[in-house]
């Protein structure tokens, strides 16, 4: 069994305007990128491509969901490093 370079599930970002009104601007069930595999994005400005990959980064902390990086459990990395 070949480890993911990535995986994604349930992941979640919602931001809420000061309105309260709030918007899910990343929404992704599962995703997998396979080590050694390759991934383009692309879409329109305002889509959510650069906070995905913020997510993935660990810039921004997800509302939801897993984000795992070589299996490296990263959303579980931030909740703990916030800890100390």
């Amino acid at each position: 069994m070949s480890l993911s370079a990535l995986e994604i599930e349930q992941l979640k970002k919602i931001y809420v305007a000061p309105d309260g009104a709030r918007s899910t601007v990343i929404d992704v069930p599962k995703f997998v990128l396979g080590t050694g595999e390759q991934l383009a994005m692309e879409g329109a400005s305002g889509s959510g491509k650069t906070t995905l990959l913020r997510l993935i980064a660990g810039i921004l902390t997800p509302d939801s969901g897993r984000i795992v990086v070589a299996g490296e459990e990263m959303t579980a990395v931030k909740a703990g490093a916030q800890a100390h």
